[in-house]
């Protein structure tokens, strides 16, 4: 089961379609914004807002009288965004496509996840190019995401990382165990 269904089984759907369209914006929205995008009523979608305040999930940013939000970051927030964020949940997707390959060896996000975006390295002997074309045309199609790739035997990533190339900036995704 995928992590955002597991989510979607214990919470409320107007809060998580709330929380969904907050933590897949860049910007700061306001009201109606945020109730129209999550087709949720602006009453409620101003209750779960004011919840998800007091949570520190979300920040309030006033102008005037003009109330605009977006997601506080924070530790708190981390840990959901891993969760709702649409970057994630596509990683995800594309990871269980590709880990069949025969000599893959593991996956790193370099950089962040964007919105509508991800570079990746792709760590392991004689890749199959066409698997990889594949996934990335399915995800692009399906989602609209972009996913950039790098293939790397273990040994040029190593001497890469030792000139400096991939510092802190990279995650590991998944490892062939």
């Amino acid at each position: 089961m995928a992590r955002i269904e597991l989510v979607q089984g214990l919470m409320d759907a107007k809060k998580l379609a709330v929380l969904d369209i907050l933590f897949n914006s860049d910007e700061e929205m306001y009201l109606g914004e945020i109730a129209k995008a999550s087709k949720v009523p602006a009453a409620t979608t101003y209750r779960i807002i004011n919840e998800m305040v007091k949570l520190g999930l979300v920040k309030v940013n006033q102008i005037k009288k003009l109330k605009l939000y977006s997601v506080d970051k924070n530790e708190k927030t981390l840990f959901w965004g891993n969760i709702l964020r649409k970057g994630v949940q596509v990683l995800d997707e594309f990871i269980s496509i590709v880990k069949v390959i025969p000599g893959l060896q593991e996956i790193m996000l370099h950089g962040e996840t964007m919105k509508d975006r991800a570079n990746l390295l792709i760590i392991g002997e004689n890749l199959d190019e066409g698997i990889l074309k594949g996934a990335v045309g399915a995800i692009k199609e399906k989602h609209g995401f972009t996913i950039t790739y790098l293939p790397l035997t273990l040994l040029q990533y190593r001497q890469m990382s030792a000139m400096g190339m991939y510092g802190e900036r990279k995650k590991v995704l998944w490892v062939r165990n």
